[in-house]
């Protein structure tokens, strides 16, 4: 049985721990690296490297945006039509999801480098920052087409199912970016250098993995160098069904550059830093989950193109219920342990820094109980090709809500309406996503009652 059968015939409980499991442990091992590339920067530079790094984070996000675009719109519609058993539908959308991903990351490299400086402006560096901000930046876009097609090419492997394979090639990244950062950092010192020269040889590695994986005779469908040339119906819908997924991450590159800004003007670099630090200790928790929504990908995309609407139904309502589940175990962790999380991070020597951090991740913790929902919810829509209830979901938390909230709050509030601000978004965009996912309930088990009556 070859894995797309597998999919469709398995459990749906060992399929969901077998694929969710191995992206969970990369995102979680992602997340980990990147507390540690803070961790390592506070000790060897200081508080201004984080507020540098917040910076170009903001950028590192708008770059990942376009790469989403591909590598999310490639892998959701491979494996749909896997799903309706067209390989040579999908071989076509490996090769066009891998050329538009070099001309895209070519693109990328020579507009950020003749405009890095007023990019970085634009995502609030100071006098202060930009000297710290500027050579990692500049490292980072010449890394651009590495980032690029290790996106593309391992969510195209994860989405045909082959999520162990994208996991040994992802946490293959992050070891040697690990490694390098100590070498760079404390044998070089390099500075902040090291982490950007770091992650770029770490890009590289998953790149050639992916590359060598995806030709061999052993997936489901193949990269091919005859299905280079780009096809019109092809692009549009790789790109048609990524939308969501750009729209996603321009969202989150958008609010790195307002929350830059405004925790600037409410708390000068200690506010940036202290955003910084919320910020990755968010990714910690949001990781796993959108490990687990992904690791649903490929099984909700197959049985969906193959019209086995059961088990899509029975696929999003068991990661809607351990996502909630993991939501509200961080939640306490949180709550319980966030002063003590605070210092690894440099808290130990700035006290204004610790003070500032742990109100605001108490503040933001109040709702990370709903963001699992949240999460597959929006994914669910993007995975079954639906993508205006993605795109709208996607937008809707983070950018219809978060944004305008976190220039208003702070005006009344000051630093702490910024965080407040996590607070109100959350709650709303709960309310709307849980409407949209009854109602497409409601329209599965229709389609669930009308299969049944062709069976009798």
């Amino acid at each position: 049985m070859n894995k797309t059968e597998q999919l469709k015939n398995f459990p749906i409980n060992r399929l969901i721990v077998s694929l969710s499991g191995p992206a969970i442990f990369a995102f979680i091992i992602s997340t980990l690296n990147m507390a540690l590339d803070r961790i390592f920067l506070a000790k060897a530079v200081g508080t201004i490297a984080l507020a540098a790094i917040s910076i170009a984070l903001g950028i590192q996000m708008l770059i990942q945006a376009f790469s989403q675009l591909i590598a999310s719109g490639a892998s959701s519609s491979i494996a749909i039509e896997l799903g309706k058993n067209n390989k040579i539908g999908a071989e076509r959308m490996i090769g066009n999801a891998f050329i538009l991903g070099i001309i895209m990351s070519i693109i990328i490299t020579i507009v950020g480098c003749a405009f890095i400086k007023p990019i970085l402006i634009l995502y609030g560096a100071t006098a202060e920052s930009i000297n710290y901000a500027l050579p990692y930046t500049f490292i980072m876009m010449f890394s651009t087409i590495f980032f690029t097609a290790s996106q593309v090419l391992n969510n195209i492997i994860r989405g045909m199912g082959y999520s162990k394979k994208s996991t040994i090639n992802f946490v293959s990244s992050i070891i040697t970016h690990a490694v390098l950062n100590a070498i760079f950092l404390f044998i070089f010192h390099m500075g902040i250098r090291a982490v950007a020269v770091a992650s770029a040889i770490g890009y590289l590695v998953s790149c050639i993995l992916a590359a060598k994986f995806l030709i061999s005779d052993k997936c489901v469908a193949r990269l091919h160098v005859s299905c280079f040339k780009l096809e019109k119906i092809t692009v549009n819908k790789i790109l048609t069904v990524g939308l969501s997924a750009l729209v996603m991450q321009i969202t989150v590159s958008v609010i790195s550059m307002v929350f830059n800004h405004v925790t600037n003007e409410y708390g000068g670099a200690t506010g940036q830093a202290a955003y910084g630090i919320i910020y990755t200790l968010l990714m910690i928790i949001y990781m796993p989950i959108m490990g687990l929504g992904q690791g649903i990908q490929s099984i909700i995309g197959i049985n969906y193109g193959a019209e086995l609407n059961k088990r899509v139904k029975e696929t999003m309502l068991k990661a809607i219920k351990y996502a909630t589940i993991f939501a509200i175990f961080m939640f306490i962790i949180i709550e319980l342990f966030t002063d003590s999380i605070v210092l690894l991070f440099g808290g130990a020597r700035d006290q204004m820094l610790a003070e500032m951090t742990s109100n605001g991740m108490r503040i933001v913790g109040l709702t990370i109980s709903m963001i699992g929902f949240q999460i597959i919810g929006a994914s669910y829509f993007q995975y079954v090709g639906k993508v205006k209830q993605s795109v709208f979901l996607s937008a809707l938390r983070q950018f219809i809500l978060l944004i305008p909230f976190a220039i208003i709050l702070p005006m009344f509030l000051g630093i702490s309406g910024v965080f407040d601000s996590f607070v109100v978004s959350d709650l709303l965009s709960f309310g709307v996503t849980l409407l949209l996912i009854i109602k497409e309930l409601k329209n599965l088990n229709i389609l669930i009652d009308q299969a049944k009556g062709k069976l009798i």
